[in-house]
């Protein structure tokens, strides 16, 4: 769920060229009918959609992911031949970016980020616009003659991180009617006091911001190994034990019937079987040197390698293999910054003062967003325009480097702010939902 809020600007500070312009206010949205995060099937998107009347297609090409515009697929705009309009874009999507062009015969330019206006003044003529989950962009946009037109996704930008995959219409634009002839605004609002152009004024206070993330296995597995091993070990000893007892011999007699020697002494007799004939009694000369009595057979001690074997060898392959199966199953997707997952919001990773200029550095391939403090990024990293399109000396809330093919992914920027009335805690998080709920947020503060 999300909305729109438009904070109008003073009437008394807005060039007529821009006051006067048609608005579209357009929210984007991905959506992923097929199911997937959210464990859906598609058999019940279309069971919902044909319950509520629905005529969104829940069934497209590709991977089964759309993007809506203020809940409608592929809605229509109207225009004038020549006619310029005020587009305001938002990108309430998480986990996608998504790059935005319009068709020959249009054209756009780009005059507010993230609901800040240019500061140099002045609109920029642009090809794309690039927005990653949270940004906003504000365009002026006209085609010359009448026709239908598209702003469409691209996915020419070979490389970029997370790019919505597929090329396809977002917007259809139906240009008809009168022409009209109309100048575009040449100027643009004044930045407000609390927005000053940081690039040539030196930072006071500093800070770095890294984002992680990786594969992390649970405290509570090191904790259970050492007991799964004792277990195996006593489970081994036992059955070590059992063998070694059934090698012992048989305690049985070694003779059968009686035996009466000259002294007169009669041996213990077994009873006789019934039916059977009288055992004959055997004469023995006990008179003479007995013979030593029959040795019995003694048990083998085991020796090492027999303890080796029935013990260690075992239990190791056996605990391998347990130690194998757990640290491929229970590895868990970690989040933090600076190496810190998110413990609460008193757990303050920076502190600034009020009026403060904070240079921050952000070393992260995540889109960074901040609270209540818009900054104004002084160094993208970048050989030119960044792949999703930031440019120094602008404001943003939401940036994310990505990288400007044939650059590698990742990068650092520079940003700049002053805090100018608020004093109290600051929230820092990456713009993936999924990301900051697993850990990827911090929080900052301003003292007076």
């Amino acid at each position: 769920m999300a909305g729109v809020i438009i904070v109008r600007d003073d009437p008394a500070t807005t060039p007529a060229a821009l006051a006067r312009l048609t608005e579209r206010v357009m929210l984007l949205q991905y959506v992923n009918v097929a199911g997937g995060n959210v464990g859906e099937t598609l058999s019940q998107n279309d069971e919902v959609a044909g319950l509520s009347g629905s005529t969104l297609g829940m069934s497209p090409s590709g991977s089964g992911a759309v993007y809506l515009v203020n809940g409608q697929k592929n809605p229509t705009v109207l225009m004038q031949p020549g006619e310029w309009q005020r587009w305001r874009l938002a990108h309430a999507s998480s986990g996608v970016n998504l790059d935005l062009v319009i068709s020959p015969g249009c054209e756009m330019q780009l005059i507010a980020t993230d609901g800040v206006y240019l500061t140099d003044g002045v609109p920029v003529a642009v090809t794309s616009v690039s927005l990653v989950p949270g940004s906003r962009r504000d365009i002026l946009v006209r085609c010359a003659s009448a026709g239908t037109f598209a702003l469409s996704s691209s996915i020419a930008k070979v490389g970029v991180l997370h790019l919505f995959p597929t090329a396809t219409t977002i917007v259809t634009v139906q240009v008809e009617g009168a022409p009209v002839t109309m100048e575009p605004p040449t100027s643009l609002p004044s930045l407000p006091s609390y927005m000053p152009d940081l690039r040539n004024v030196s930072a006071t206070g500093t800070f770095v911001v890294g984002f992680d993330d990786g594969l992390v296995t649970p405290t509570w597995v090191f904790i259970v190994l050492p007991v799964i091993f004792v277990v195996l070990m006593a489970i081994h000893i036992a059955l070590w034990y059992t063998r070694m007892l059934a090698r012992l011999p048989a305690l049985n007699c070694l003779c059968r019937g009686s035996v009466k020697t000259k002294a007169g002494k009669t041996q213990p007799e077994d009873p006789p079987p019934q039916n059977s004939r009288p055992t004959p009694t055997i004469e023995v000369d006990d008179t003479k040197a007995e013979d030593p009595p029959p040795q019995q057979p003694q048990p083998t001690s085991p020796s090492r390698g027999s303890i080796l074997h029935w013990l260690l060898v075992p239990n190791l392959l056996v605990f391998g293999i347990v130690i194998t199966v757990l640290l491929l199953t229970t590895p868990t997707d970690i989040f933090m910054v600076n190496g810190e997952a998110f413990t609460g919001e008193t757990a303050f990773q920076h502190t600034m003062a009020l009026g403060s200029v904070q240079e921050w550095t952000v070393d992260s391939d995540h889109p960074f967003h901040i609270h209540i403090n818009h900054f104004q990024l002084i160094s993208t990293g970048c050989t030119g325009d960044c792949a999703f399109g930031f440019r120094s000396g602008n404001y943003y809330d939401t940036i994310m480097y990505g990288g400007d093919p044939p650059n590698p992914p990742g990068g650092n920027s520079i940003i700049r702010f002053k805090p100018a009335d608020y004093t109290g805690k600051v929230v820092m998080h990456c713009h993936v939902l999924a990301h900051e709920d697993r850990g990827m947020m911090a929080v900052a503060e301003i003292v007076s």
